[in-house]
């Protein structure tokens, strides 16, 4: 009896089937992934062409500061000169008054020596007077007498003509002198008013210059605001963190302590990835340039403050705050799920007290808090479930936590993700930033 050996076959249909089974469900994984990568890459170009406006509206405003900083230099140093001219002014009007004064003092001694002068010229004049008087008595008397003092009256004619020239003389004189005292009574007058005048612009350039003071002290007042918000401009536009914009004055920081924060995946501890974060927190801290008042969350299972005053500001020292909150921080193990949930509804209560801005630190996604009913909690899977509680929280902030308000603008939220590698994650954390106005950055596992 011959022996037939049937020959192995390697395909057949049902293998054909499926590897093309195969290739279709990887051309369709291929054509999805190339979609997102397509959406995540036309995402990113919007947000570097609003970043790079944005930069180029912070450079324009800084060169208007600096031209208008030189503008007010310019317009200072005119001042300033117009103060020097001022002064020299004054000066000069000051030293013509000193020789007005000492013109009016020498003026008033002349005047004084004058009318001494004048009295005693006005005694000589009755001397002479009397004098006279005496003699035309005498003359009369002569006359009565004999031809025998004939000559004796005319000497003493003689002598009356003479003393009558000297009286005349005199007259003559004391006339001039009552003239020039009445002239230099009139150059005092002149020279009173002269002072009088010289005084009032004296008081008038006074003014003058402490109006000049008072302009150029607002001048450099305003000079020194204009300096500082340079430097703000300055600050914000180079101060960056990780290319997240560093704004807010009354901040929260949110911070995730479930177990994942001190891994690097499920089967590997990273000793150090707990202490980065606190490092980070207290950097990013430190690079605000306006922050005022500030408050930490920490989340796993439950959301709790930092720090034990509950929801009242604390008032941000940047020489100890991002130190003490490093410290408090590491204190810290971390355990437990992740409730992102419960996390930003207690945030949200900061919202009524002036809260501006939120950062928050994670590294996975939210898989526990309100999103899902329970008789579903048994039919989804992990990835199911991470979803609709992600969706659940963007929805809540977008419809009620972060809702505009009348006259109160929404709080920006910026997101750090730590040290993760699904994209599920990424996605997530991006889409809240870009939905709440802040931004996202992932920072790389080590």
């Amino acid at each position: 009896m011959r022996v037939r050996h049937r020959i192995p076959s390697i395909f057949n249909l049902s293998m054909v089937d499926v590897l093309c089974c195969a290739l279709g469900c990887v051309i369709l994984l291929w054509l999805i992934n190339l979609r997102e990568a397509k959406h995540h890459e036309e995402s990113a170009e919007e947000e570097h062409r609003r970043i790079t406006s944005e930069l180029a509206g912070i450079r324009v405003d800084r060169d208007k500061a600096i031209a208008l900083r030189k503008q007010l230099e310019v317009q200072i140093e005119s001042l300033q000169k117009d103060k020097n001219n001022l002064l020299n002014s004054l000066n000069a009007k000051q030293a013509e008054a000193a020789d007005l004064a000492q013109q009016l003092k020498l003026s008033g001694q002349r005047i004084a020596s004058l009318e001494s002068e004048l009295r005693e010229r006005s005694k000589r004049y009755e001397a002479e007077a009397a004098r006279t008087e005496a003699l035309e008595k005498e003359l009369r008397l002569s006359e009565k007498r004999s031809e025998k003092e004939t000559a004796r009256s005319r000497e003493l004619t003689a002598e009356l003509k003479e003393t009558r020239r000297h009286y005349a003389a005199e007259k003559a004189l004391a006339s001039a002198l009552e003239k020039e005292i009445a002239q230099r009574l009139r150059d005092l007058k002149d020279a009173n008013k002269n002072l009088e005048k010289l005084v009032a612009s004296r008081h008038s350039l006074q003014r003058d210059l402490e109006a000049r003071d008072r302009e150029m002290t607002m001048l450099r007042q305003q000079n020194k605001i204009l300096q500082g918000e340079a430097a703000r401009v300055r600050a914000a536009a180079e101060k960056r963190f990780a290319g997240i914009t560093l704004t807010g004055r009354r901040v929260l920081f949110l911070v995730d302590m479930s177990a994942s924060m001190d891994l690097v995946d499920e089967n590997t501890k990273a000793p150090a990835k707990w202490a980065d974060v606190g490092s980070t927190v207290a950097r990013l801290m430190s690079s605000l340039p306006d922050l005022e008042k500030y408050q930490v969350i920490v989340f796993a299972e439950k959301p709790a403050f930092l720090f034990a005053n509950g929801e009242d500001w604390l008032s941000f020292n940047p020489q100890s705050t991002p130190e003490h909150v490093r410290n408090t921080l590491a204190k810290i193990t971390p355990k437990g799920g992740t409730n992102m949930y419960a996390a930003l509804q207690l945030a949200f209560h900061l919202r009524a007290k002036g809260m501006d801005t939120i950062y928050l630190f994670s590294d996975g996604l939210p898989n526990l808090g309100e999103g899902i009913r329970p008789e579903l909690l048994s039919t989804l899977s992990e990835v199911e479930r991470n979803d609709q509680l992600a969706r659940h929280i963007r929805h809540t902030l977008q419809s009620n936590w972060n809702r505009p308000l009348p006259g109160q603008p929404r709080v920006r939220i910026n997101t750090i993700g730590f040290f993760y590698e699904s994209p599920d994650l990424g996605a997530f954390l991006w889409a809240l930033a870009r939905e709440n106005e802040g931004s996202f950055v992932g920072m790389s596992k080590p």
